[in-house]
């Protein structure tokens, strides 16, 4: 699935995964748990826009969003 050229995927996980972000304090992760979610959509001023909890469910939120500011 690619993006649309105005929105970034951000990925996190540990220091030994190639290619991503690595949290070193668990703030995203408790975060992720906490919601029950894999992914979120979040805006530039840290307003959360929706999660998903499967890929389906980003592809979905992310085509809304897509709806919405196209």
């Amino acid at each position: 699935m690619e993006p649309p050229e105005r929105l970034a995927l951000l990925r996190f996980g540990s220091a030994a995964d190639q290619g991503v972000l690595c949290e070193t304090e668990g703030v995203l992760a408790a975060w992720f748990r906490r919601h029950g979610c894999a992914a979120a959509i979040v805006r530039p001023d840290h307003y959360v826009y929706a999660v998903a909890s499967s890929e389906q469910e980003l592809v979905t939120e992310l085509r809304s969003l897509t709806g919405r500011i196209i």
